[in-house]
């Protein structure tokens, strides 16, 4: 099967669902385009769930928002404690798993826009053509996929970093805690915190970057 569209948009989560969004329903005067989304199908493709975390100002794309804040914090390696608010900007947090329901909004629009339309495939690669470029994909099926496009927008992370660059991973472990009396203040979202456990003055720093609890 082949598809020839304006652009491509290579994963349906929280960079591609936005962008598939505002080019099926452009602001006026915007040029119309028309656009493919593939999103991965049900099953060891798809990621696992996980939580989003982000800044952005104004309501956004997104209703189901776990919480927000303007209010930020930090503590020092010796104690001291930093608080900073980051209007007109909020940081937001949401469940991956409402983007399941976006992914649904998003397809019914682009359906409604006769513009484009959303595509159930895992793509193995993009390779540049004359005028743009190709992504090659595999339906659930094992179906191959071509779509040609002027633009493809790949939010899948980079395989390698470009020369001169590093990729940085993040892995975060977190548990819910109960207390028997009020502890936490939810209007403050508490960042980096340079202490330790006693007792170590800070958490141990490596030759290069930073550690942090």
């Amino acid at each position: 099967m082949h598809v020839e569209s304006d652009v491509a948009i290579v994963g349906a989560g929280a960079a591609g669902l936005p962008l598939a969004r505002w080019l099926a329903r452009p602001p006026e005067g915007a040029r119309r385009l028309t656009a493919v989304l593939l999103a991965a199908p049900p099953g060891p493709a798809r990621v696992p769930p996980r939580t989003w975390c982000f800044r952005e100002a104004g309501a956004g794309p997104y209703a189901v928002l776990v919480a927000s804040w303007q209010r930020l914090r930090a503590r020092s390696g010796g104690g001291r404690t930093v608080r900073a608010g980051i209007a007109t900007l909020r940081c937001k947090m949401l469940y991956s798993d409402a983007l399941d329901a976006l992914d649904a909004l998003v397809g019914g629009e682009i359906a409604a826009s006769r513009r484009g339309s959303r595509v159930e495939a895992v793509v193995d690669r993009v390779a540049s053509a004359p005028g743009g470029a190709v992504a090659h994909a595999r339906r659930a099926g094992g179906d191959r996929l071509t779509v040609r496009a002027r633009w493809v927008f790949d939010s899948r992370p980079l395989a390698e970093p470009p020369p001169a660059r590093a990729a940085l991973s993040q892995h975060f472990r977190g548990g819910f805690v109960r207390s028997h009396r009020s502890a936490f203040d939810p209007s403050v979202v508490h960042l980096m915190d340079f202490r330790a456990p006693r007792p170590a003055p800070r958490t141990p720093q490596p030759a290069h970057g930073f550690s942090f609890g």
